[in-house]
C-alpha cells in the first residue's frame, strides 16, 4: 500500500513539478504567516508551568502589584554623597523617560528621622515620644535602638532604584531586541550614560530585569547558531553532493520546516519561547537525514543509461519506505513528549513532531519537484560517481570476518562507560 502510494505520489512530482512546488510552498508561507501574530518569549519565564496553582498565584500577585514591569536597580560605591548625588540625577533623567512609568528610591536616614511617626508601630512611638524615665520594657528599648541603629547603616555604600516601565520587557518586538532598542535596553542605556564617568558600579535586578536580559541574550545566540547550523549541515553535505546548487535545493525545504514549525506550534500553543527558537538547529540537523538519503540513493541508480524521472522514481520507491517508518516512529515519539504538562516537554514535543513530519512531506513532494526542474534547465548529463565513505567499507569488512573481537571490544567500551 505504500509502495503504491508513493509510485502515484512520485508519478505526480514528475509530471507536474511546477504545480507541486506551488502546492508545497503556499501551505509553508500561509502556516508562517501566523508567527506574525504569535507572542514571542524567549525567558526562562515562559518555561515556568502556569496550570501549577502556586505559579497562578504568583501571575495574580505579579500583575496586581505590577512587579512583572518593575525593575530594580542597585548603585555601589564608597562615597555616600557621590552616591546621593547619582541617585538625584537618575531620578531627573529617569521619571522624564518616556519608557518609564515611575522611578523612586530608598529615602534617605533624615528622611527617616523626620517621618518616624509614620513608619513606626503606635506603641513603639509612643515610647519613644517619653524617651528614658518612663520606658520600663528594656527589651523592647534595646529594640527600638537596633531598629535606630539599622536605618543609621542600612544604605551605607549603596543605594537602590526602583524603576517602572510602561511596557512589559518581555512584550516586545523581537527585531526591538535584535537592534537593542528595547524598552529596557533604551532605559538601562540611560541609565549607564548617568552612571558613566563616576566611581559608581550599578546594574538592574529583579524578575522582570533578569528576565529581559535572558530574552535579550537567547535571541542573538538564536540569530548567530540557527544560520550558521543550517551552513555547518550543508557544508558537511558537499561531501555527498559537489554542486552548490543541489545543496540549496535541499536547504529550501529545511527552511520552509522551519518557519512553518513555528507558525503551527504558535497557533496550537499560542505563543513561541525557545525551545521553538532552538528548533532551527535541531530540524537542519533531523530533517537533512530525510533528504540525505534520497541524495545517496539518487546517485546510486543515476548511473549508466537511467533517466533521471527513472532513477528518481527507482530512488523514491527504494529509500522512501524506510525513510518514512523512522520518521513516523521518531515524530511519534516527540508527540508523545508534547502531551506531558511541564512547558518545556510540552513545547519540544509540538514543535518537533510538527517539524520533522513537515520536512518529511516536503523531502518526498518538493524536493523530488526542484530536482525536476533543475535537470530540465541545466541538463542531466552530469553523472556523478556512487556514494563512497572513506574506511567504511573496510571496517564493515572487518566486523564481518571477525565479530567476536568486534562484540568483545564494544562490550568492554560499555561496561568501562557504565562503571564511570
Amino acid at each position: 500500500m505504500l509502495i503504491t502510494f508513493l509510485d502515484r505520489l512520485i508519478s505526480v512530482v514528475i509530471r507536474y513539478p511546477y504545480r507541486v512546488v506551488f502546492c508545497s510552498i503556499l501551505p509553508c508561507l500561509i502556516f508562517s504567516s501566523y508567527l506574525l501574530r504569535t507572542p514571542v518569549d524567549f525567558s526562562f519565564l515562559a518555561l515556568m508551568p502556569t496550570q501549577d496553582p502556586i505559579i497562578q498565584k504568583f501571575e495574580v500577585v505579579g500583575e496586581e502589584l505590577a512587579i512583572n514591569s518593575q525593575i530594580i536597580l542597585l548603585l555601589e560605591g564608597e562615597s555616600e554623597e557621590e552616591l546621593d548625588s547619582t541617585v538625584s540625577k537618575l531620578l531627573l533623567v529617569l521619571q522624564e523617560h518616556h519608557d518609564v512609568k515611575y522611578a523612586i528610591s530608598t529615602p534617605p536616614q533624615k528622611w527617616f528621622e523626620d517621618n518616624i511617626a509614620w513608619v513606626s508601630h503606635d506603641d513603639d512611638f509612643q515610647d519613644l515620644v517619653r524617651i528614658g524615665d518612663i520606658i520600663t520594657n528594656q527589651k523592647k528599648w534595646q529594640d527600638i535602638q537596633n531598629r535606630y541603629t539599622e536605618i543609621q547603616t542600612v544604605q551605607e555604600g549603596f543605594r537602590l532604584l526602583w524603576v517602572g516601565l510602561k511596557q512589559d520587557p518581555l512584550d516586545v518586538d523581537v527585531n526591538d531586541v535584535l537592534a537593542n532598542n528595547a524598552p529596557f535596553d533604551r532605559v538601562e542605556k540611560v541609565t549607564m550614560d548617568v552612571i558613566k564617568g563616576t566611581s559608581i558600579e550599578g546594574g538592574y535586578a529583579g524578575m522582570a530585569a533578569i528576565a529581559a536580559q535572558d530574552q535579550r541574550k537567547t535571541i542573538l545566540a538564536i540569530s548567530k547558531l540557527t544560520p550558521l547550523s543550517l551552513i555547518l549541515v550543508l557544508m558537511l553535505l558537499r561531501l555527498v553532493e559537489p554542486r552548490i546548487i543541489r545543496l540549496v535545493t535541499l536547504a529550501v525545504p529545511m527552511v520552509l520546516s522551519f518557519f512553518t514549525t513555528l507558525g503551527l506550534t504558535g497557533l496550537i500553543l499560542g505563543e513561541i519561547n525557545f525551545v521553538e527558537a532552538f528548533f532551527g538547529m535541531m530540524i537542519f540537523g533531523l530533517g537533512v537525514d530525510f533528504g540525505l538519503h534520497l541524495l545517496v540513493r539518487m546517485r546510486e541508480e543515476y548511473q549508466g543509461n537511467t533517466s533521471f524521472e527513472e532513477a528518481l522514481r527507482k530512488t523514491v520507491l527504494g529509500a522512501g519506505p524506510a525513510i518514512i517508518a523512522g520518521a513516523i516512529t521518531t515524530t511519534g515519539a516527540f508527540f508523545i513528549i508534547g502531551l506531558a504538562e511541564d512547558p518545556t516537554a510540552r513545547h519540544l514535543g509540538v514543535s518537533a513532531g510538527i517539524g520533522l513530519l513537515t520536512c518529511l512531506i516536503l523531502m518526498f513532494t518538493l524536493l523530488p519537484a526542484l530536482w525536476i526542474l533543475l535537470v530540465k534547465r541545466v541538463g542531466g548529463d552530469d553523472k556523478l560517481s556512487e556514494f563512497q565513505v572513506p574506511l567504511i567499507p573496510q571496517l564493515a569488512k572487518s566486523a564481518t570476518q571477525r565479530p567476536k573481537i568486534w562484540i568483545s571490544g564494544f562490550v568492554v567500551v560499555a561496561i568501562v562507560s557504565t562503571i564511570g
